[in-house]
């Protein structure tokens, strides 16, 4: 092979892995962006979602809707998009400010996964919004911060047993089971 050839070939490889370069840069560049679905909520649902979740929101804080979670729980929002400095949620993580680190009771999260949620939340905390079920997007109420309310009185087929609301309700339940209330 002539040198010429060489540097012909040579010449064709380069502009071959330039332009491999140029088409596959921005792809990469792409992918270099924490994605919530990717990334964050395995770390969440594996971590997080027993306490903040739709089962349970302790201090209620919900971590499994978008819009609950930016608006935070009892303490306040605790994630700040592009701020993860003052984000809560990262500083309850690394166990930061005197406070329990996060997750309560279980092995702290690995660097790797803080450092996602940490680069997460400075590139903006990015979410995509999933329309939920109403009930699925609202934090239960404690019970004993719901107004009693007076239930209504069951309908009983044996209405002379009946002396008062009570019996009704004893009564419906005797019968529900296939019993008769003893004389």
């Amino acid at each position: 092979m002539s040198q010429k050839v060489k540097y012909m070939i040579c010449g064709l490889f380069a502009v071959a892995i330039l332009y491999n370069l140029a088409i596959f840069q921005p792809r990469a560049a792409a992918q270099s962006q924490i994605d919530f679905k990717r990334d964050i909520e395995p770390i969440f649902a594996q971590n997080c979602y027993q306490c903040h979740g739709a089962k349970k929101a302790l201090g209620q804080l919900r971590l499994d809707v978008k819009s609950l979670a930016l608006k935070g729980g009892l303490s306040g929002p605790i994630i700040l998009p592009g701020n993860s400095k003052a984000s809560r949620l990262l500083q309850r993580i690394r166990g930061e400010g005197g406070e329990v680190q996060m997750p309560m009771g279980r092995d702290p999260l690995k660097p790797e996964q803080i450092e996602l949620i940490r680069k997460w939340i400075d590139e903006g905390a990015s979410w995509p919004e999933v329309a939920a079920p109403a009930e699925k997007s609202e934090i239960a109420k404690h019970w004993a911060y719901l107004k009693p309310r007076r239930p209504e009185v069951p309908r009983v087929k044996n209405q002379s047993w009946v002396r008062n609301p009570i019996d009704a309700f004893i009564l419906a339940r005797l019968e529900r089971e296939g019993l008769q209330p003893s004389a």
